[in-house]
């Protein structure tokens, strides 16, 4: 299966630039670029002249990795812009997982009428450690000014193939032309999902071949305290198999500006995302040596897809190793989902085992009173006052309870899932909910796949009601889940009938004000009571000056304008 989403809005763009020009090579910058301006709209202070994206399958070192090409040129209009070259790329550091193959650049600049090129030095590139696992690539281009253009190419290799990189075709500055190019080897198949409404001029979809070189050293491990013969023995193999190029194109691509309203923009800004759904024995493989070789070129890879996907590829699909490491699926439905996430040693049911919890039970519920709610209540407060979240989002625990409960600090899922075992242990009926936080774009239902989750809460019914709880924000009461967490719907998992359920808070976000004002001569006095609810009791409101600015302008006559303001917040 594969779907593509798109839709086709052509907005042409008067400024700057013949398409016939373009794309230009590396490095071929012409006046006709510096010429690029912003067509007399004050708000554009940078221009993506060009840029460009390659994803591809490629022997590294001993690895089969997920390529990216990344190329891009920008004309700086005025100082404003000189932001959209400060270039800032977070990778996964931690064991290889991901690495750049180089980085070039260049700043181009007109002087005494031609055209001077600075080069990027490799002091102007910081790599630097944010933790265990994250490193963040910093660049600074020399002799950057307005008037001038930077240009820039790089390779990522990652080990991420179940959802590479997105590709955004729109950025916050407006950009001339985009492209996207895809080429997938004939046993990998993965779903192409095109968002947003901008320019898509291009999309087509051709055949190739491919040939994967692979120089393989292998030694063979002996066992501690034993002898045996050698094997260890080096070879070259030649992969050669079928690919599919696919290849989208957008041009004049204005600026995006998000809406105050709107949950995240990678919901409507203009990209290309990659989800993998499917992998196919490489049948191309005839000999037992090839295969072999196949084994270990392919073995990191799959153990970090199984290792950090593990439900999207472990738990929820149908195994064959073959030959060993090889790993082949595709996802199943959501039935078999639930029923496999509920046997995860990190997830739902399975955590439920005993473990020393009595003093934690009955310290929360030492003020509670004997009602269902009360107890919500109660052990609500007492894991949010007394567990840290790490700000890290996940659906499984990063270890036992027992061990949870002594460190008092842990993910997502240590948190809501020890709230979780405590309201059952109170008596109360819980269930797990997978949601998918809002900065993370909009849940996709069309296909079973666990991976697209990064988040669970708790769901308990007391009194035939359901209610949704988080316990990871310390700022909110327990009638509301954070912000994040809205992202219209989630699935709750039961032994029987999991299904979709819709992520709203317990309590309605709304302000009741109450506005009495009277005229006596040119004397108007005024008296404002308001009281707010839900997300609005838990926010600094605004200045009772906002209403007096509001009637002098409706009263323009008034000289004196007394008022009064009374301010109520239900925290209940």
């Amino acid at each position: 299966m594969k779907r593509i989403l798109f839709i086709f809005v052509f907005v042409v763009s008067a400024n700057l630039i013949i398409f016939g020009q373009m794309p230009k090579k590396w490095k071929n910058v012409d006046k006709n670029d510096f010429a690029v301006g912003n067509n007399g709209d004050t708000s554009v202070h940078a221009v993506i002249l060009q840029e460009s994206a390659r994803y591809y399958f490629d022997v590294w070192r001993e690895d089969l990795k997920l390529f990216c090409e990344i190329y891009r040129r920008i004309k700086i209009i005025d100082k404003k812009g000189i932001d959209a070259v400060n270039i800032q790329i977070p990778y996964y550091s931690i064991n290889n997982y991901e690495g750049f193959s180089g980085f070039q650049g260049f700043t181009y600049a007109i002087e005494n009428g031609k055209i001077k090129s600075y080069k990027l030095k490799n002091k102007n590139i910081i790599d630097k450690k944010l933790n265990d696992y994250v490193s963040l690539r910093t660049v600074n281009f020399p002799e950057v000014a307005t008037g001038t253009i930077v240009e820039y190419r790089y390779t990522i290799n990652t080990f991420d193939i179940v959802e590479p990189r997105t590709w955004y075709f729109q950025h916050d500055i407006p950009c001339l032309y985009s492209s996207y190019e895809l080429e997938l080897p004939e046993f990998f198949k993965y779903q192409i999902d095109l968002i947003g409404k901008e320019n898509l001029a291009e999309a087509n979809e051709t055949e190739n071949r491919q040939t994967l070189t692979y120089l393989f050293h292998y030694k063979d491990p002996i066992p501690a305290g034993q002898t045996h013969k050698d094997q260890s023995f080096s070879g070259t193999v030649n992969f050669d198999f079928r690919t599919k190029i696919f290849k989208y194109v957008a041009k004049n691509l204005p600026a995006y500006k998000s809406e105050s309203l709107e949950d995240c923009q990678c919901n409507y800004q203009s990209n290309l995302k990659l989800t993998l759904y499917r992998v196919d024995e490489n049948n191309n493989i005839v000999s037992d040596y090839d295969r072999f070789a196949w084994a270990l070129l392919t073995s990191r890879l799959y153990q970090y897809v199984t290792k950090n996907n593990r439900i999207y590829n472990k738990l929820t699909s149908d195994y064959l190793q073959v030959p060993s490491s090889f790993v082949i699926y595709q996802p199943s439905n959501w039935a078999a989902l639930d029923q496999n996430l509920q046997k995860d040693p990190n997830f739902g049911l399975v955590l439920m085992k005993a473990w020393e919890y009595k003093p934690l039970l009955d310290y929360a519920l030492n003020n509670a009173g004997t009602e269902e709610l009360q107890k919500i209540k109660a052990i609500y407060d007492y894991v949010k006052n007394n567990f840290v979240w790490n700000e890290r989002y996940s659906i499984f625990t990063s270890a036992d309870l027992s061990e949870i409960s002594k460190i008092k600090k842990g993910n997502s899922a240590d948190i809501n899932f020890m709230l979780m075992y405590l309201l059952q242990k109170a008596g109360l009926q819980t269930y797990p909910v997978l949601i998918k936080t809002v900065d993370n774009g909009h849940l996709t239902q069309d296909m079973a796949a666990a991976l697209q989750f990064n988040n669970v809460i708790v769901a308990v019914e007391s009194n035939g009601k359901k209610y949704l709880l988080d316990a990871t924000n310390k700022e909110i009461p327990w009638y509301l889940l954070d912000k994040n967490d809205l992202n219209l719907q989630g699935r709750i998992i039961k032994n029987v009938n999991s299904d979709f359920i819709d992520i709203q808070p317990n309590k309605k976000t709304y302000s009741q004000v109450q506005v009495t004002v009277s005229l006596q001569s040119d004397i108007a006095q005024c008296s404002i009571n308001q009281k707010d609810f839900g997300y609005f009791a838990q926010e600094k409101r605004s200045s009772p000056q906002k209403f007096t600015n509001e009637f002098k302008n409706k009263f323009t006559n008034i000289n004196d304008f007394d008022y009064s303001y009374k301010f109520l917040r239900d925290d209940n």
